[in-house]
């Protein structure tokens, strides 16, 4: 049986084969290249904040998903993402917590009572080339 380049048939019926429209294939084109580029960015790329509160300026270094290092009175320290809350590996550190909707840090106490809040300046490490 011959058969159209624009007709399929499919159990002896006839079905006309239409293209996809040019939203279908950018949504489909943007969608695989977001696959392809995330996990190359988030292996390859940190965020770095600097953050000034009232007991000194911390950096928080992330470095990716689920960890960063943190400098806090001159000293670096192992933490844990939990959600948007970065919890100190050692005891008697501070716990912070991340606000990305309002871009801004709180430190927090024992309690996970506030202690302050303050926007962090940002940058991705290593940084981004737009300049070639």
């Amino acid at each position: 049986m011959e058969q159209d380049a624009s007709i399929g048939v499919l159990n002896g019926c006839c079905l006309s084969r239409r293209e996809p429209d040019m939203s279908q294939k950018l949504a489909t084109f943007f969608a695989a290249s977001a696959l392809l580029i995330a996990p190359v960015s988030a292996a390859n790329a940190s965020v770095i904040y600097t953050c000034k509160f009232e007991v000194g300026v911390v950096v928080i270094n992330h470095l990716g998903s689920e960890s960063a290092t943190v400098q806090f009175a001159g000293e670096y320290r192992p933490y844990v993402f939990d959600e948007e809350k970065l919890v100190p590996q050692d005891a008697g550190l501070p716990t912070f917590l991340f606000q990305s909707g309002l871009k801004r840090w709180k430190l927090l106490n024992d309690s996970g009572e506030t202690i302050e809040i303050t926007i962090c300046k940002a940058a991705s490490w290593p940084p981004h080339n737009n300049d070639r």
